[in-house]
């Protein structure tokens, strides 16, 4: 593994960790108590979340494997977490540095 990496992996792993934790809490509280139940629009939103959580923690286990395929699937993350404002702006622009440092 690339040492320059290594940073994202962490990132890329918390992150992915953060949406999965997010989706099924709210999923789970929000949900099952309230009158958007009914609503299926909604089931997909948090099933869009759990995805990309999931993908987002799979591409940092990746990249501290030092898979080399794996840029191909967390360049497209990674510019998806720009729109998360605190915290995948944060992941989003620091995998996009380092790959992009050099180039």
């Amino acid at each position: 593994m690339e040492d320059k990496y290594k940073v994202c992996g962490w990132a890329f792993s918390i992150y992915g960790t953060i949406l999965l934790s997010l989706s099924i809490i709210l999923y789970s509280v929000f949900l099952e108590h309230s009158f958007l139940n009914e609503m299926t629009l909604n089931y997909v939103i948090f099933a869009a979340i759990f995805i990309v959580g999931l993908i987002t923690l799979l591409c940092g286990i990746y990249i501290f494997k030092g898979n080399p395929k794996v840029h191909k699937i967390a360049l497209p993350i990674s510019v998806l977490a720009l729109l998360n404002v605190p915290f995948g702006t944060v992941v989003g622009a620091l995998y996009l540095w380092l790959r992009y440092k050099n180039a």
